[in-house]
């Protein structure tokens, strides 16, 4: 992570010494403009006027002008070479970047398989209860059969459990359901259950 850091902030001072550059170069071109337009302007009034240009001042300007030349060809040779400058690290961050992913992602990949199976520990302990909600269906057809008639007042509790257990199986993620919540398994047990039960209702 540091690494990677390390090369975006290159990248950043790589953006902040461009910009730099361009201001230089920019402000140079306009020196050069604001002197070149002062020459002209004197040059107009000496033939206007017939006023003298002092040598020194000339002098001054032109060693001035050769200053600022220099600076907007240096800051545009520089400006050439940030773009494979910043290429380069672009490259070395790219390098980096999968190898940080892959290691971030073991380590949320191992915390979220141990999470994993805490939740299909935590989910197999409830096949018995499903096995036995759906058993209850069985003992029900097996004592009264597929159709009769009931007081729901008194009998709130009658619906249809293996509906119920069905439906929650269908719906449970492949991922967090335990080998102990097979549908199948549930049903087979389901069925030992009922029997068990009616057979200790008819005190067999």
């Amino acid at each position: 992570m540091e690494a990677q850091a390390g090369l975006r902030k290159q990248i950043a001072d790589l953006e902040a010494m461009a910009a730099k550059f361009r201001r230089e170069s920019a402000e140079a071109k306009e020196e050069i403009a604001r002197i070149e337009s002062a020459v002209a302007e004197e040059a107009v009034a000496a033939l206007l006027d017939g006023a003298a240009t002092v040598p020194e001042k000339t002098e001054r300007r032109r060693r001035k002008i050769e200053r600022l030349r220099s600076i907007i060809e240096n800051t545009a040779a520089a400006l050439n070479q940030l773009p494979a400058r910043r290429r380069d690290v672009e490259e070395k961050l790219e390098t980096l970047t999968p190898s940080i992913v892959d290691a971030a992602l073991d380590e949320v990949s191992a915390r979220r398989l141990a999470a994993l199976e805490k939740v299909k520990v935590g989910l197999a302990e409830i096949a018995a209860p499903l096995a036995e909600l759906a058993a209850t269906d069985m003992l029900e057809r097996d004592l009264l059969g597929e159709h009769f008639a009931f007081d729901p007042g008194k009998h709130p509790h009658v619906f249809a459990a293996r509906v119920v257990v069905a439906r929650f199986l269908e719906n449970l993620p492949v991922r967090l359901t335990p080998e102990q919540l097979d549908a199948f398994t549930i049903r087979s047990q389901a069925a030992e259950i009922a029997t068990h039960w009616l057979n200790d209702i008819k005190g067999n």
